[in-house]
């Protein structure tokens, strides 16, 4: 065996990166992007809409980070919200309190409008149509809102 030989372990993957990004989060952040990119040509596609490729990648990406900076403020709430109701309103059993249940639905529907804000403002400055951009902004804020803030922690553990 040669003298200087070096042996680069785990160089293209270390193992320490499993415990910081849990490999779920990578599916859920492909997943996203594909139903983020799905809406938008679905609502581009039947409003017959001229769309370059290029500036299509452009805004799908621009969605995608749009709205998970909008899931990432709902979470902050709901965290927010169960260190300060913790026994009343809780991640764990969601739909055994009314007022937990209401919070929930509140804190979804408040992301939707935060990803229709977002997406409207963002896509004013695109050539759309206003109308189209209305549809679309409000397409990606219904379909894409977190409606997993509303299942129940108890139904994994």
């Amino acid at each position: 065996m040669p003298k200087n030989t070096i042996k680069f372990y785990n160089l293209i993957f270390p193992i320490f990166i499993l415990f910081i990004i849990p490999p779920y989060l990578i599916l859920a952040i492909i997943g996203n992007l594909l139903i983020d990119g799905l809406i938008v040509f679905i609502v581009l596609k039947f409003n017959k809409v001229e769309f370059l490729s290029n500036t299509f990648k452009k805004t799908v990406f621009k969605v995608f980070l749009l709205g998970y900076l909008a899931d990432i403020i709902g979470a902050i709430i709901l965290i927010g919200i169960y260190s300060l109701f913790e026994p009343t309103i809780g991640y764990y059993h969601i739909w055994n309190n009314p007022l937990s249940v209401i919070v929930h639905l509140i804190v979804v529907g408040f992301v939707g409008y935060l990803i229709y804000m977002f997406n409207k403002y963002m896509l004013n400055k695109t050539i759309i149509d206003e109308i189209v951009i209305f549809r679309l902004a409000l397409s990606l804020a219904i379909i894409t809102a977190p409606w997993t803030f509303l299942i129940s922690a108890s139904l994994f553990y």
